[in-house]
């Protein structure tokens, strides 16, 4: 859905905005060269905050694997679903990105997960699959 919007949004904006610019600046004054430049820097701004918002959320780190998905794999460090723990998901911080359920390739309908990191630990991460997140701690 993102990367259709931002296909479209970004050459309708973008090349107009620096026609207007080019144009502007050639025609008026400081007023009417501020007058086109705010504008543009304000939709350059959302339009580039759209897309890191996009690649975040889209940034594979890892995958997912377990009956249960109890199981989340990132690099070489392995977490384990934890139900015992200080934490609760409003002490998530930055998110990390999604990972990916690990399965056969028939198993497509799986949703990512996403995962946060825990505000203060290393051990522990929190991850949101749909409606349901979960706190995992790495095992060592």
């Amino acid at each position: 859905m993102f990367s259709f919007t931002l296909s479209a949004l970004l050459p309708s904006l973008i090349v107009p905005g620096i026609i207007l610019m080019v144009k502007g600046i050639k025609a008026g004054g400081n007023k009417r060269r501020i007058a086109i430049i705010i504008p543009c820097a304000i939709i350059f701004t959302f339009i580039a905050s759209i897309a890191l918002l996009n690649y975040e959320l889209n940034k594979t780190i890892g995958t997912f694997s377990g009956s249960e998905y109890e199981i989340i794999t990132i690099g070489e460090d392995t977490y384990k679903a934890n139900y015992d723990n200080v934490y609760h998901s409003s002490d998530k911080g930055r998110l990390l990105g999604r990972v990916l359920f690990d399965s056969k390739p028939d198993d497509k309908n799986i949703e990512p997960m996403y995962v946060w990191e825990i505000k203060g630990t290393d051990n522990y991460i929190y991850a949101s699959w749909a409606y349901d997140g979960t706190i995992y701690k790495k095992v060592q």
